[in-house]
């Protein structure tokens, strides 16, 4: 299953506030309420959330960013989409040590070899 048909992932769907202003409540108060029951994890989400919808949201997350490296659609990650994903792993752990064409293939080698459980050169869905 590609991701080209996938429908797009709405996050803030996904979690669900459970504080709800009072009837006798403030507008103020409530307002209050409501800002102090958010935090800023990759967008807005309740504080007080279970660990079902945490997992939930970390896979939309994944399974977001997994199609968007499959640049054909075919729910696989070849070479040249592994190597994509080897500059942004390298590049987010080490922003300011750029890694040049030779090292970039071996660490894109190494990344695959720990992800291809199933040996048949590419990544799936499961396997990433």
């Amino acid at each position: 299953m590609g991701c080209k048909s996938s429908k797009s992932v709405d996050e803030s769907a996904l979690v669900k506030a459970e504080h709800k202003p009072a009837p006798d409540m403030s507008p103020k108060d409530a307002k209050e309420l409501v800002e102090a029951t958010k935090v800023e994890a990759a967008g807005v989400i309740a504080e007080k959330v279970t660990i079902q919808e945490k997992i939930v949201w970390k896979n939309a997350r994944a399974n977001k960013f997994f199609c968007e490296l499959d640049k054909d659609g075919n729910g696989k990650l070849d070479d040249k989409e592994l190597l994509e994903l080897a500059k942004w792993s390298w590049n987010l752990m080490n922003p300011h040590d750029a890694l040049k064409e030779g090292p970039l293939n071996e660490y894109m080698k190494d990344l695959k070899s720990k992800c291809d459980k199933d040996g048949d050169g590419v990544i799936d869905k499961t396997e990433f």
